[in-house]
């Protein structure tokens, strides 16, 4: 079990000045409090965020720093098919590497079996708040459906009136309409 000292109670808020850590792994939690609920909801573009819970670690080795965590968040958006409110749970890992800003040569370099390069750190400090939002934003369904609905495709009858079977024409249509109008 981890030391007092080397556990953290972090916010949505939080960034972590990066010169704080060293070598050894520090421990953090977050309970997201209710007015950064409804922030987050907003951020995330959903009805509301009924909870997010973290445990994670972070680490630093030279310039680089490493955040993992596990992410619990239930969020409530709206059903594409019924319009009533859908409860999701999401959970999720994260994992992303901080370093210093590179100068930028121009050149795009892209290595498919190569790891990610490090994101960089914001004024010297990794936003781990801005991080789990935005692994839950990855996470979210686009098109929420409430369980047990179906799609169901609607087929519209194209046959005309006479039974051969063929499409109507759209002019026919319009020739019954003036019939109908005279």
């Amino acid at each position: 079990m981890s030391s007092p000292e080397n556990r953290l109670a972090l916010t949505l808020a939080s960034s972590v000045n990066a010169a704080t850590l060293g070598p050894k792994v520090i421990m953090f939690t977050l309970s997201a409090a209710p007015d950064e609920l409804g922030q987050a909801a907003e951020e995330l573009g959903v009805d509301s965020v009924r909870e997010i819970e973290v445990e994670g670690r972070m680490s630093r080795r030279r310039d680089i720093v490493r955040l993992s965590a596990k992410v619990r968040a239930i969020v409530v958006q709206t059903c594409v098919v019924s319009l009533e409110p859908v409860e999701s749970v999401i959970e999720t890992e994260l994992k992303r590497s901080f370093g210093a800003v590179e100068e930028d040569s121009g050149e795009i370099d892209i290595d498919p079996l190569s790891e990610d390069p490090p994101e960089p750190m914001e004024n010297g400090a990794v936003p781990v708040g801005n991080c789990i939002i935005e692994q839950i934003l990855l996470e979210i369904d686009p098109y929420p459906r409430k369980q047990g609905l179906e799609f169901v495709d609607i087929v519209e009858d194209d046959e005309d009136d006479t039974g051969t079977g063929k499409p109507a024409s759209p002019f026919a249509a319009l020739a019954t309409l003036k019939d109908k109008l005279n």
